[in-house]
């Protein structure tokens, strides 16, 4: 078991159709490619969709 005390964070963003969805998460993958992956000590992030267009979790 990882005694790993870091810092997660889950952030749900509520939008109001599938194409605001997509929009949404390009504009934030754009933001980690350019600028937060740099950051030191910055590991990953991942962006899940829900199948109804109206939300992203982050």
């Amino acid at each position: 078991m990882s005694t790993d005390s870091g810092f997660y964070s889950i952030i749900d963003y509520t939008v109001d159709a599938s194409d605001t969805q997509r929009e949404l998460v390009e504009a934030f993958a754009e933001i980690q490619e350019r600028w937060v992956r740099f950051y030191p000590g910055y590991r990953s992030a991942r962006f899940h969709v829900s199948t109804d267009g109206t939300r992203v979790y982050n």
